[in-house]
């Protein structure tokens, strides 16, 4: 039951991270891009909290599982952090890529935009992961071996 109680905290954390990040590029990106196609602005910063927020809580609960399986001490953590970061932007848009396929636009197309979005997003996604991971070996501090 701790187990449990401690993964469910560290993904919601993360899903509140992540969803103030996706949210903060979204109002960047709405802010400085006149035309978001056929979708409002506002449904567009919208969407883009929420996906934020659920990649981070996919991502809280890998990093916590990882982080409390492994008894992983303060450089581990931020190691693991930063990885599962990066881990759930690449799957996100890798995902993304393979449901925008079609015969209009070919898997290798979509790919190709995904992998923009990785190049931009994958060392932000790094950072704040790496930080969250800090944050967590902070809290942890007396399960750490000296």
């Amino acid at each position: 039951m701790r187990v449990l109680r401690r993964v469910t905290l560290t993904a919601v954390v993360w899903a509140f991270a992540w969803g103030l990040c996706g949210l903060g590029v979204a109002l960047v990106g709405v802010a400085t891009s006149a035309d978001t196609g056929h979708v409002p602005h506002e449904l567009i910063v919208f969407l883009l909290g929420l996906l934020g927020a659920v990649i981070g809580f996919l991502s809280g609960i890998a990093y916590a599982l990882i982080a409390g399986a492994r008894s992983l001490q303060a450089r581990g953590r931020i190691v693991a952090g930063a990885t599962v970061g990066v881990s759930g932007i690449i799957a996100l848009m890798t995902i993304g890529a393979i449901l925008n396929t079609s015969s209009v636009d070919p898997l290798s197309s979509t790919l190709k935009q995904g992998m923009t979005g990785i190049l931009i997003f994958g060392p932000v996604a790094a950072v704040l992961g790496g930080l969250l991971g800090a944050i967590d070996s902070k809290l942890h501090k007396g399960a750490q071996v000296n």
